[in-house]
């Protein structure tokens, strides 16, 4: 997880600061209509794609 991955680079690799992060994972997997998309399609979908890049904000914001 992003957390573990910063914990990681600040103890392991003595990084203290980050100029820039980019959140760069997307994914689809569902190209019908939202009203027939299958509840884990969602599921997945708003994990990767609405989440992730706020968890790993959350995570990387007080070494940016």
């Amino acid at each position: 997880d992003a957390q573990a991955a910063v914990q990681t680079l600040r103890e392991e690799h003595g990084v203290t600061h980050l100029d820039v992060v980019v959140a760069n994972a997307a994914m689809a997997t569902n190209f019908g209509p939202a009203s027939t998309m299958p509840l884990e399609h969602l599921q997945a979908h708003m994990m990767v794609n609405m989440y992730a890049p706020v968890l790993l904000f959350q995570a990387t914001r007080l070494i940016l």
